[in-house]
């Protein structure tokens, strides 16, 4: 079974939602360029918990609850076991290498879910993908 983790799916909404949210910058609050700039480098470089926690808690502040939910998500994923991770790994790789784009889709929420933002994203690239070569 390419999924094994299905109880992750509600968690996984939530980080969807919270991801593809669009915040209100009234009362100079909200996601501004700087601020957007700053939440898409951590997502990029930051590896270290603490700090991912910190920025989430600043954001949060700054009325960027979505952003700040995905950067806490992120900090409790890189705060997993290593044998855990490995088995994220092998799971990221099945659906990488299935032609099934509603199962990737699957696996990318799921991954979102657990803040494993980095291979959420691929597996989103790769269902793009898979659905433009299904409409070809």
């Amino acid at each position: 079974m390419l999924v094994p983790a299905v109880a992750v799916v509600g968690v996984g909404t939530l980080v969807v939602l919270a991801v593809r949210k669009v915040t209100n910058p009234s009362n100079g609050k909200g996601m501004t360029p700087q601020k957007r700039e700053l939440y898409e480098g951590a997502l990029d470089s930051l590896n270290d918990p603490a700090s991912l926690r910190d920025l989430a808690k600043t954001l949060e502040k700054e009325g960027c609850k979505p952003e700040a939910f995905v950067l806490s998500k992120l900090a409790e994923y890189l705060e997993l076991p290593e044998e855990q991770k490995a088995k994220h790994r092998e799971l990221f790789k099945l659906a990488m290498a299935s032609q099934d784009h509603d199962k990737v889709v699957h696996c990318a929420k799921l991954f979102e879910g657990m803040g494993a933002i980095h291979a959420a994203r691929d597996l989103w690239r790769y269902s793009d993908t898979l659905k433009k070569i299904e409409q070809a």
